[in-house]
């Protein structure tokens, strides 16, 4: 989310310190020239308010299409609580119900009324894929992690037949 006001010197310094400070190495060149251009938009319409930069609304079928993910293995949410796992180790795990839930549930209906254009997400996951190894961020759920929860997602799997 981008926060704009009118007087955009304000808003200019404010995005060349986060510039500055992460997005070298904390987002993709795709995520960067999207929050460029749509800042570039706010500055030069003096857009005042609140706007998502939010993606658009995916099926989990279609994420993982897009990712050509294999050998999927899904875990219920009852093995991922008592293994103690958080959405801090899954990033996109939001328990039903829960304080974060509804976090992906946001609309970027207002940016793009205005100016935004996002970056196909096809594009955007090679982009991403292509960042990661040079990236500063690490895997919250360790390889040996992600083994153990599949590992009681199958034995509970197998009791049950």
């Amino acid at each position: 989310m981008i926060a704009s006001h009118t007087g955009c010197d304000a808003l200019r310094k404010v995005v060349k310190c986060w510039h500055l400070a992460t997005a070298q190495t904390m987002f993709s060149s795709s995520m960067r020239a999207t929050l460029r251009a749509f800042i570039r938009i706010a500055c030069e319409n003096a857009l005042e308010g609140c706007f998502n930069l939010s993606g658009p609304r995916q099926s989990w079928a279609d994420f993982i299409a897009m990712l050509a993910a294999q050998r999927i293995a899904w875990v219920p949410a009852r093995i991922i609580k008592a293994a103690g796992i958080t959405e801090f180790e899954l990033p996109l795990y939001r328990p039903s119900g829960g304080p974060r839930s509804s976090l992906m549930h946001v609309s970027n209906e207002r940016a793009v009324a205005v100016g935004l254009r996002l970056t196909d997400p096809a594009t955007t996951v090679a982009d991403v894929r292509a960042w990661l190894p040079r990236s500063v961020l690490t895997s919250a759920l360790t390889p040996e992690g992600e083994a153990a929860l599949i590992e009681m997602s199958r034995a509970e799997l197998s009791r049950k037949r």
